[in-house]
C-alpha cells in the first residue's frame, strides 16, 4: 500500500508551508530593516562626529578671532587716549602761548 493522501492532509500541509513562508519572508524584512537602522545610525554617528569636529574648529576660530579684535580694540583705546593726552599738552601750550601774547600785547599797548 502506498501513501493516500486526504484534502485535509494536503490543506495542512499547505497551511504548514504558507505558515513557515511567511514567517521567513517576514523574518527577512525585519533582518533588512534592522541592518538599514543600524547603517543609518551609522551614518547618523559619522555625521554627528563630523559637526561636532566642524564645531570645535568654528570655536576655536571665533574665539581665536574675538581675541584678535579685542587685542585690535584695545590697540586702538591706547592710541587715542595717547592723541588725547598729546591734544591736552598741545591746549595747555597753546593756552601758555596764548597768555604770553595777551601779557606783550597789553603790554605793548600800555608802552604805546
Amino acid at each position: 500500500m502506498g501513501f493516500q493522501f486526504t484534502i485535509r492532509d494536503l490543506l495542512l500541509v499547505t497551511v504548514i508551508a504558507a505558515v513557515a513562508a511567511g514567517w521567513w519572508i517576514d523574518h527577512r524584512h525585519w533582518q533588512w530593516v534592522r541592518d538599514h537602522l543600524k547603517s543609518i545610525e551609522t551614518e547618523s554617528a559619522a555625521k554627528v562626529q563630523e559637526l561636532t569636529e566642524q564645531m570645535a574648529v568654528i570655536q576655536l576660530k571665533s574665539t581665536s578671532l574675538i581675541k584678535s579684535k579685542e587685542m585690535e580694540i584695545e590697540a586702538k583705546e591706547r592710541d587715542l587716549a595717547e592723541q588725547m593726552n598729546n591734544l591736552r599738552l598741545m591746549n595747555i601750550t597753546l593756552t601758555k602761548e596764548n597768555d604770553n601774547l595777551r601779557t606783550r600785547l597789553s603790554t605793548a599797548i600800555k608802552t604805546k
